[in-house]
């Protein structure tokens, strides 16, 4: 099919290939349309088998789209500089359909965005090649259980730039898409950008939990990173820390038992108030009231909070040593 201009429809179902589909340069137009007035794919290969490669690329396009519904192919399926579809996103259902479609590389970089929606539901690759005409199809990507083990530039394409992609093409969160792209990263040996993706994720999650699983979704982003930023407990527990020994420095409360009391230190107080488990000897001797009290108890609900929080985090990256 190399150079090959067809006006329809080119059906290639359950066909088995050897070697490669080369389609390169070539121009599939005016497909045929459906009786409801929808274009049928320009390309049609669902269920078929090739052996090595299906090359769509130097200026190949599909007017009507691209088919693969559960397509294997042996090692890639490249769609480089191609044009997936030129007719309206409301005649093309599909700019490119590959639901459930086996492959060892999926590369897909087109020369313009889709004109139609792009599905990937079910598909299983080895390597993803993207770019961002890809994510700015028409329509948006359908990504359920989309399945890959590696992404490639996952160094040359800052990692905002994809989690921007991700919510701009899922305006309702899903948590399998950013699983995934955590998983690439991790299997990448970046474990930093692993642990963004799933701080995103869980900022995605509480933001469309009502107002109180926005509130505690904010607090939990800027207090602990959502677990995976330990080094922001260790920084609120010095602070609170710093404020409560500052507040038993300028009020200072009477001892307990006067005579088996040690000497008061307002911040060797405040920590030992503030860290769970820890006993630095000034905890239990000193009677506290009013506001004294209330932030005694405050600062035992942070410290059991943040404490808890920053020994998971150090655990986790003790573990990934």
């Amino acid at each position: 099919m190399r150079r090959l201009h067809c006006a329809g429809t080119v059906r290639l179902q359950n066909a088995e290939i050897g070697a490669t589909l080369d389609c390169t340069a070539a121009r599939l137009e005016q497909p045929r349309l459906r009786p409801d007035g929808t274009a049928r794919p320009s390309l049609d290969a669902r269920a078929a088998t090739v052996g090595k490669d299906m090359v769509c690329s130097e200026g190949f396009l599909a007017a009507g789209g691209v088919r693969l519904r559960r397509m294997e192919v042996g090692k890639s399926v490249q769609f480089v500089d191609a044009t997936l579809g030129t007719l309206p996103s409301t005649v093309i259902p599909y700019a490119l359909n590959a639901y459930g479609l086996v492959t060892g590389e999926l590369i897909v970089r087109p020369a313009a965005p889709p004109s139609g929606r792009v599905r990937l539901t079910q598909a299983q690759v080895g390597t993803f090649t993207d770019s961002a005409p890809l994510w700015a199809a028409v329509g948006g990507i359908d990504l359920d259980d989309f399945d890959y083990q590696k992404m490639n530039d996952t160094r040359v394409i800052d990692i905002r730039t994809r989690l921007r992609w991700l919510k701009q093409v899922m305006p309702d969160y899903a948590p399998g898409p950013y699983e995934q792209l955590a998983a690439a990263y991790r299997r990448a040996g970046d474990e930093e950008l692993s642990e963004r993706v799933l701080m995103e994720r869980q900022s995605r999650r509480s933001a469309e939990a009502g107002v109180a699983g926005r509130i505690w979704g904010v607090l939990q982003r800027w207090t602990v990173g959502f677990g995976y930023q330990p080094w922001l407990a260790v920084c609120w527990l010095v602070l609170f820390a710093v404020l409560g020994g500052t507040w038993f420095a300028m009020h200072p409360p009477p001892p307990v038992d006067e005579g088996q009391n040690p000497v008061f230190n307002p911040w060797l107080f405040a920590a030992d108030t503030l860290l769970p488990i820890v006993n630095l000897g000034q905890d239990g001797y000193w009677r506290l009231d009013g506001a004294s009290q209330w932030i005694a108890s405050s600062l035992v609900a942070a410290g059991w909070i943040l404490a808890t929080t920053a020994a998971a985090g150090a655990a986790r990256i003790l573990k990934r040593v």
